[in-house]
């Protein structure tokens, strides 16, 4: 595995949207960013002189790739970018973080398991819920107690230009993939429903081969933001996270608050990203994962029983 010196990892963005400039931030935090590369350049350009004159434009990203002074690459672009951008940049011998989801197909993230492990470096892909510290503390507490059943319902307002399943269902496929450890053996769309776009609010259960299942509610079209996750186990109390508390419930009582999460779950996965880059961790979201959340979302069963 090739590895980066203890000193700040050297890196290039590729991508400066809405998530682009979160993702900016942090970095410059976190990391040596030297050169970020968008299509945009009558607005990126003035955006980082403003505010990052110190980080570098170009609209190439092969000339990212070409420069040896660049050890990682982060990639926050459409999704149907990702694969392109991904395979060229681990052929260049760069590690890489790519938002979710890895790629918006089977045989792409396939492509992208083979290479990683052929060229030897490192490739995250950014399920930033993953690296909530409530998750966290979840996984530790359905370690003796295993995880049954997740439940996840989700409200927020907006991305209607990306497809809800790989945008936001995704998310909830990789934690179910992560807290059952395994992938799910039948994904079903119970329900979905025009709004503003093709599909805005939609259900869909994931069913896991010991039994456990994952259901998912998610509304992009709801004023308000509202995430509530829960958590049943087996011999032990449900667990329920909304925002950056987790609680657990009895009966006869109101929910106890047992954890409180005080770290942004980006700066995490950067960080991790950066410890990865070090050989000092293995990523929690690597190719492998990402594959199984592609192989779920792509094997999701439709309204009507075909598969699409």
């Amino acid at each position: 595995m090739i590895s980066v010196p203890p000193q700040q990892a050297r890196l290039a963005l590729i991508g400066l949207g809405r998530w682009g400039k979160q993702l900016i931030r942090v970095l410059d935090q976190t990391s040596d960013l030297r050169i970020c590369c968008t299509q945009s350049a009558h607005y990126a350009v003035p955006f980082l002189r403003e505010n990052y004159p110190h980080v570098a434009h170009t609209s190439s990203a092969e000339e990212i790739f070409q420069r040896p002074d660049i050890d990682g690459v982060v990639i926050a672009t459409p999704t149907s970018a990702h694969a392109a951008l991904a395979k060229a940049a681990l052929r260049a011998g760069k590690h890489v973080l790519v938002e979710k989801p890895m790629t918006t197909d089977v045989a792409s993230a396939e492509e992208l398991c083979e290479l990683a492990a052929q060229v030897q470096t490192v490739l995250c892909v950014g399920f930033v819920f993953l690296h909530h510290q409530v998750f966290e503390k979840i996984l530790a507490l359905t370690q003796n107690a295993a995880a049954t059943h997740l439940s996840v319902m989700w409200a927020k307002f907006g991305t209607f230009d990306s497809d809800i399943s790989q945008n936001l269902a995704s998310h909830y496929v990789s934690m179910a993939i992560k807290l059952f450890d395994a992938v799910p053996t039948r994904a079903t769309m119970l329900s979905q429903r025009s709004v503003l776009s093709s599909c805005d609010i939609m259900s869909a259960r994931l069913e896991f081969a010991n039994g456990q299942d994952c259901v998912m509610h998610i509304d992009r079209c709801s004023p308000v933001t509202h995430q509530v996750v829960t958590v049943l186990r087996d011999g032990a109390a449900p667990l329920v996270w909304h925002q950056q508390t987790l609680y657990q419930l009895s009966q006869g009582a109101p929910p106890q608050v047992i954890f409180e999460a005080s770290d942004a779950p980006l700066t995490r996965e950067v960080l991790h990203f950066l410890a990865a880059c070090r050989g000092d961790v293995s990523p929690l979201a690597d190719a492998t994962h990402g594959l199984a959340v592609a192989q779920t979302l792509e094997n999701l069963i439709p309204l009507g029983g075909e598969r699409l």
